[in-house]
């Protein structure tokens, strides 16, 4: 499920609804459509969450997660096997370019000690953008560019090791 889709949907829609007022109306109502876009978005966000959660306690033997990239957030999954590893099941019509791979847990990144700090200028449009993403999915800026940084690392890595996965963008 591809959140901003859905947002841009809700969106017309009242767009549409509007177009049958005034023009006052009008533009109140594209300034009501730009101040709850992002609750909507982050209310979608949730609801993926939830759903995530709720399969996940219902199919013992399948892992899913939400994980967050620069085109919105996306779900992959993992099938557990019996003696506790997961693999990634090839499934027709996939496509490792859809969306990144949410990286595993790592020796890397569970080692809190082991950090390098790192200044990084932005465009200040570009930076606010991404504390925008970080803040709808309840991360801080720093947690969310580590977990972009990771997932396109292990997309990577996955790329030259093994094609095999399920990840997708539900619509």
């Amino acid at each position: 499920m591809q959140v901003q889709n859905m947002a841009s949907q809700i969106e017309e829609s009242l767009r549409s609804v509007s177009k049958l007022a005034d023009a006052q109306t009008q533009e109140t109502a594209e300034k009501l459509i730009s101040a709850v876009a992002p609750a909507v978005e982050l209310a979608q966000m949730k609801t993926m969450a939830d759903i995530v959660a709720t399969i996940n306690e219902q199919v013992p033997d399948l892992e899913l997660q939400v994980a967050v990239s620069a085109a919105g957030p996306y779900v992959t999954a993992k099938v557990r096997e019996g003696n506790g590893t997961t693999h990634l099941p090839e499934t027709a019509g996939s496509d490792a370019s859809t969306a990144p791979a949410t990286p595993p847990e790592t020796k890397e990144t569970e080692n809190v000690t082991d950090q390098a700090r790192l200044t990084l200028r932005l465009p200040g449009d570009l930076k606010a953008h991404i504390e925008e993403e970080a803040r709808q999915v309840g991360m801080s800026l720093n947690a969310y560019i580590v977990n972009v940084l990771q997932s396109a690392r292990y997309r990577q890595t996955e790329h030259t090791q093994s094609r095999t996965h399920l990840s997708g963008l539900f619509y």
